[in-house]
């Protein structure tokens, strides 16, 4: 799910193999994911379930 606006209140993290900001930043929260390109902050952010977390994670694994 997209989602738009600012999430400030969640901890965002991204790689420690990123040096610049051409990468993404990922918020674990309750309810699941976020997923925000680091060049745009503000704008719309990727929505996980826990259950689709999972299963993006194990099919990007598999690459």
């Amino acid at each position: 799910m997209v989602v738009g606006g600012e999430h400030s209140a969640l901890l965002w993290r991204k790689s420690t193999y990123s040096d610049n900001d051409d990468c993404v930043e990922v918020a674990l929260h309750e309810s699941g994911a976020f997923v925000r390109n680091t060049r745009n902050r503000t704008g719309e952010s990727l929505a996980f379930s826990w259950s689709g977390w999972r299963g993006f994670l194990r099919l990007i694994g598999e690459r």
